[in-house]
């Protein structure tokens, strides 16, 4: 660890510093002069990123307010452009004057765009700027990478936007700077022409400033700047049935793209890393392919068709038969074990593909599936979770998730195969949970029943009873119970745990669709105008957390990320299902935006 200075040092003075024979014009203003500064309004600001926009992407231009051009303050501006395809180009201009900064900031991006195509582009103004002094880089940094950039001395000429600091994995969860991944993605800012004027830099690590900044993404498709806050856009209107399918169809995108030829899906990636993990998760596989069948019914897209095609067929290639003298059937086996839950989720994919495309050659394996659940199910109605492979013994190990889904796999099941069996197991069941567990349970158990709310939605169309709707209602109002307000983190309204993670409010959104539903056909608006509510807070959050342009462009590969949703605010963790339940939140949203 002792090397670090030493390596960023030697990088540096190697590449990067001693200053050109004539200083640079931006070197009469830094981050220095920024400190007392009075940050542009945020009017101001959004007069620039339109101006910007106007020039570089396609529209008409729109010059910049006399106000701004006479302004003589010390200002700062980054402007970030893409094609979409590649990383984002960084310049910033340093100068007297917003519109002189702008003019150095503007030059460079032309000089560098050449005959590339610009399609996305990021206006920063930088707002604030603390000294932080000498920097040992074996330490913790003092700043939030998420809020704050990071600039070094002013003959450096070296700053990055958090948007760098964070998609590179520059600086990491513990606030330590990674070395070598910033003198790499140094290199790569650095054209051939500046390596050769400047060849030294000293040492960096001396002088450092945190700054933030007000940032505006506009893109080829929208060249209206939207605000960003903590990069990413903060959607304080109600989303609308438009944004809210977009949404959908872009998340759809990227996991059909994200999907290897032989089935797999990428499941695990940390985009900050380029790192695709190696764990894989065939209930999650099962579980993404439903929701892509449930989109493709909505939107039908010939990719999404296809990618789905691929992701039954290595599901189909992953199901164990078991004949032991109450379990026969197909079942998906985990390290010896098959499980009620992921086994569920392979039933409920079939019969969603089966119900969406028509097809019905894998029935017959559908069938074979439910007749293996059925055989875990007791006299009372529980379900047994977890078996012994092949001999089917109890394991005795049970999963608060994995009843709602068998229950949903079934009546999924009842919709393409209407066997009496199917819709009996559901009903005996769903007495056993309401009548004898959930009377037992505490609240943190009952709110993670998403599924079983789903389930008693899709009962009730078959058996009319009160019940199941108090049920249903009762379990969304717990779930409610823990949703976040502004009181933490202002982004994080409407989401839930701390942090906010986008796989629990996902889910919890479709429930209390299906509770605001049903509490509106008890008359009971009150309560439904409650949860409309929550699931607007919540779909608000979500859509905070999908990959945009504004993210994208600062990882290594744009497009292999855009569109997915990320486990929280802060980081870029990126799992197939994050997007599965996304989507069936925003599908939710939309019906309940129709109904």
């Amino acid at each position: 660890m002792k090397l670090i200075p030493h390596i960023i040092r030697s990088f540096l003075c190697a590449v990067l510093i001693s200053a050109p024979d004539s200083p640079p014009a931006m070197a009469d203003v830094w981050f220095d002069d920024m400190v007392d500064q009075l940050p542009l309004s945020t009017e101001d600001t959004k007069a620039v990123a339109i101006h910007v926009s106007r020039l570089l992407l396609p529209g008409q231009n729109i010059p910049l307010p006399q106000r701004l051009k006479n302004d003589t303050a010390p200002r700062i501006v980054f402007i970030s452009t893409s094609d979409g395809k590649r990383s984002a180009s960084v310049h910033i201009g340093a100068a007297k004057g917003i519109a002189t900064a702008l003019e150095q900031a503007l030059d460079a991006v032309m000089e560098a765009k050449k005959d590339s195509t610009i399609n996305w582009v990021k206006v920063d103004v930088v707002a604030g700027s603390t000294l932080i002094g000498y920097q040992d880089f074996t330490k913790a940094l003092p700043i939030d990478a998420n809020v704050n950039g990071l600039a070094f001395g002013q003959r450096s000429r070296i700053a990055l936007l958090p948007g760098e600091l964070t998609g590179r994995g520059i600086v990491d969860n513990d606030r330590m700077i990674k070395p070598l991944l910033l003198i790499g993605y140094l290199k790569s800012r650095i054209s051939n022409d500046e390596s050769s004027k400047f060849k030294g830099l000293g040492d960096i690590h001396r002088v450092s400033y945190r700054f933030t900044t007000d940032g505006f993404i506009a893109t080829a498709n929208a060249t209206t700047p939207k605000p960003l806050y903590r990069g990413h856009r903060f959607y304080d209107e109600q989303i609308t049935n438009d944004q809210a399918m977009e949404a959908a169809n872009i998340a759809g995108n990227y996991m059909a793209h994200a999907i290897y030829p032989d089935g797999r899906f990428i499941y695990l990636y940390h985009a900050h890393k380029n790192q695709i993990l190696n764990s894989y998760s065939l209930s999650r596989h099962a579980s993404s392919l439903s929701r892509m069948m449930e989109l493709h019914s909505v939107a039908p897209k010939k990719q999404l068709l296809d990618s789905s095609k691929l992701a039954i067929s290595y599901l189909l290639q992953q199901l164990r038969q078991m004949n032991t003298k109450t379990l026969r059937g197909f079942c998906v086996v985990d390290e010896n074990h098959a499980q009620l839950g992921p086994t569920s989720q392979a039933l409920l994919a079939i019969a969603q593909y089966t119900k969406t495309t028509g097809d019905k050659r894998y029935l017959g394996t559908a069938k074979q599936i439910g007749r293996w659940i059925l055989g875990l199910q007791q006299p009372n109605g529980r379900f047994i979770h977890k078996v012994t492979f092949p001999d089917g013994f109890d394991t005795k190990r049970e999963s608060w998730f994995y009843p709602g889904e068998a229950l949903l796999a079934l009546l999924r099941l009842y919709e393409v195969d209407p066997d009496q069996r199917w819709l009996d197991a559901v009903v005996r069941n769903v007495k056993y949970r309401m009548s004898v567990l959930h009377k037992d349970a505490n609240d943190e158990q009952l709110s993670h029943q998403f599924y079983f709310v789903v389930a008693l939605n899709e009962l009730y169309r078959h058996r009319r009873e009160r019940p199941y709707i108090d049920h249903a209602i009762e379990l969304a109002t717990i779930m409610m119970k823990s949703q976040n307000d502004r009181s933490k983190r202002i982004d994080w309204e409407g989401g839930f745990h701390v942090p906010p993670h986008i796989n629990i409010t996902a889910t919890r959104c479709e429930a209390f669709r299906i509770a605001a539903a049903m509490a509106e056909s008890i008359g009971d608006h009150k309560r439904a105008t409650e949860f409309v509510n929550a699931m607007d807070q919540g779909i608000r959050f979500i859509m905070r957390c999908q990959i945009a342009p504004e993210q994208a462009m600062y990882l290594r590969y744009p497009t292999r990320v855009l569109g997915a949703f990320r486990s929280d605010l802060d980081h870029y963790h990126i799992r197939i299902d994050y997007a599965q339940h996304c989507i069936g939140s925003l599908l939710s949203w939309r019906k309940m935006k129709k109904d």
